[in-house]
């Protein structure tokens, strides 16, 4: 294998790394300076910290497509070919999440308790609703859903 030829490529992306790292100590050392001055909360300050974080990452991994001269056809074919395997792994995950949620809202909103009749009433308001509860005169059914 020939280094010699990716030297200069290996020593660029060195400089991006380093480059980023420094950046990186900086902006914490600015944004703790500027929480401290202005009284921020922490989780503000923190929030902050990620989304520079993300843009100098963004940035830094830019920079290294651009010295190792990735084609940006290549690249788009790879990006999308992710986010399409990462949809339909959140799709997923998210109707398996459904399923269960709904499983549990079932189960817990609409219990069914059974009381002794007291009148006589209920139990034809149950028969003419369409059930055959002829053999069930003494028990009658509310469904109570809980909302």
């Amino acid at each position: 294998m020939n280094l010699e030829a990716y030297s200069i490529h290996i020593v660029e992306s060195l400089i991006v790394l380093t480059a980023y790292f420094v950046l990186k100590f900086v902006v914490r050392k600015a944004t703790n300076r500027v929480a401290v001055k202005f009284s921020k909360s922490r989780a503000r300050v923190k929030i902050i910290r990620k989304i520079i974080n993300l843009i100098l990452v963004l940035l830094s991994l830019t920079l290294i497509l651009l010295i190792w001269r990735v084609k940006q056809s290549e690249l788009m074919f790879f990006i999308s070919s992710l986010i399409t395997v990462l949809g339909i792994a959140f799709f997923a995950q998210w109707s398996i999440i459904s399923n269960i949620t709904s499983t549990l809202i079932i189960f817990f909103g609409s219990t069914i308790i059974c009381v002794p009749c007291l009148s006589g009433r209920v139990c034809r308001q149950v028969r003419q609703a369409g059930r055959a509860w002829n053999s069930y005169k003494s028990v009658t059914i509310f469904i109570k859903p809980h909302y």
